[in-house]
């Protein structure tokens, strides 16, 4: 008998034949949920148009989302059980209970019912979301790289490009058209000679770029199409560019666990190995935190972009206190870390003990898919190239820097990147 996967791969919902206007509303929903990304709280891109023309495009653009995963949540409840989405769940009753932020209320519904969206629809609506958003990623990947060459040999217009701002703030005006292609800050580092920016997109600040832009990066290349190739190679390109510490650190773990899984399973290493080097890095922080500062201020001869011990000291403190603090807090929190850590301790303080189990049994199965999926791909192919970036990203999130990683933005990536995984395997399997 055919699985629901299967039959949702075969353009059926709910074991019926889809109408036509039924696909298509499902089709606009996936897209809908894509699209969200990029208008997160975090991603700036609509805040430089007002504060209003950002709610209105969340507000039209969850419509769809809602509508089709209430047609899901009626014909197909059972989508209810993907961990990821019950981790949102989680996390909303701990968020009502606890902390009543809306939102972060109005983030973890959002996320729970574009999880649902992504679950369920066909393979055709599903394929379209996500060429939809390799390319949106891509092509504001590009855009950043534009304004980074043109400001290197016009610095002049620094004076019109906008800088990110916080939760309430009000944006400046646009005065020139260099401010459409991406924020900026007043970071600056010495790379061949020059002196050059860093890029950042229309995230609020470069470590972002791990969620943004590598994780859609290691997807896009993950896909079997030479568009998404030519974008996820964009898109890598951007991220090493952007010279943020946690793009190299993520490039560094890609290197080590490829290099790990040609003498253990990719099961073993996703997620048993990564949170074996979680549980040492905060045991290390706690014995020689000393002596990992020191290390980072030894790299930085080579380069003042390689300068990030201000960065790791805050991030270090931040793991050995929301650790210290998840653990005393079996149900959630009621105040949380605005400082990236390790996912599973910050998701602790989110969504309670509780949350953290249904992560553990996402990445279990996500352990799984992943070795089925980079076994059957061509030996030298872009397919395992996606592969080894997602071991990189991976494991910095689950270490290192969880930044949006527990909200939408995350939560629906990875939901994108194991559904396509697993709908490979299933078509390989039958």
């Amino acid at each position: 008998m055919a699985t629901a996967e299967q039959l949702a791969a075969s353009g059926f919902q709910g074991g019926r034949s889809a109408p036509a206007s039924a696909v298509s509303v499902a089709t606009v929903g996936v897209v809908a949920a894509a699209l969200l990304l990029y208008v997160s709280s975090s991603f700036q891109l609509a805040d430089i148009f007002g504060f209003g023309v950002k709610r209105i495009v969340q507000i039209l653009l969850i419509c769809p989302i809602g509508a089709v995963a209430a047609y899901f949540m009626v014909s197909r409840p059972a989508l209810l059980l993907h961990p990821l989405i019950l981790f949102a769940l989680a996390r909303l009753i701990t968020e009502l209970v606890l902390r009543a932020r809306v939102s972060y209320v109005l983030d973890s519904v959002s996320a729970a019912l574009a999880l649902l969206v992504v679950s369920g629809v066909s393979k055709r609506s599903f394929d379209i979301a996500s060429k939809v958003l390799v390319t949106s990623s891509g092509v504001l990947a590009l855009m950043a790289i534009a304004q980074w060459l043109i400001l290197i040999y016009s610095p002049d217009l620094n004076a019109y490009v906008l800088e990110p701002i916080d939760e309430g703030e009000r944006q400046d005006p646009i005065r020139h058209p260099i401010a459409l292609l991406g924020l900026g800050l007043e970071h600056e580092y010495t790379l061949g000679g020059m002196t050059v920016g860093r890029m950042q997109s229309f995230a609020k600040e470069p470590s972002l770029n791990v969620a943004y832009f590598m994780l859609p990066a290691s997807f896009a290349l993950m896909r079997n199409s030479t568009a998404s190739f030519l974008w996820g190679c964009v898109m890598v390109l951007y991220c090493v560019l952007s010279l943020s510490g946690s793009v190299f650190l993520a490039c560094g773990f890609a290197a080590f666990w490829w290099l790990l899984t040609r003498v253990i399973s990719i099961r073993a290493a996703v997620p048993y190995g990564m949170l074996l080097v979680m549980v040492a890095y905060v045991a290390g922080l706690h014995s020689s935190a000393v002596s990992i500062l020191n290390f980072l201020d030894y790299l930085s001869q080579y380069g003042d972009f390689l300068s990030k011990s201000k960065s790791a000291t805050s991030r270090g403190q931040g793991a050995l206190t929301n650790s210290d603090t998840a653990m005393a807090s079996p149900f959630g929190s009621d105040t949380t870390s605005d400082i990236p850590g390790p996912w599973l301790s910050n998701s602790a303080l989110a969504a309670g003990w509780l949350g953290v189990i249904f992560l553990l049994w996402f990445l279990v199965r996500l352990g799984r898919e992943l070795q089925d999926f980079y076994e059957r791909s061509p030996r030298f192919g872009a397919q395992r190239v996606g592969c080894i970036l997602f071991f990189g990203v991976l494991a910095t999130v689950l270490v290192f820097n969880d930044y949006q990683m527990g909200n939408y933005v995350g939560l629906v990536l990875m939901g994108f990147v194991y559904r396509t995984m697993r709908l490979r395997n299933n078509a390989e399997t039958a």
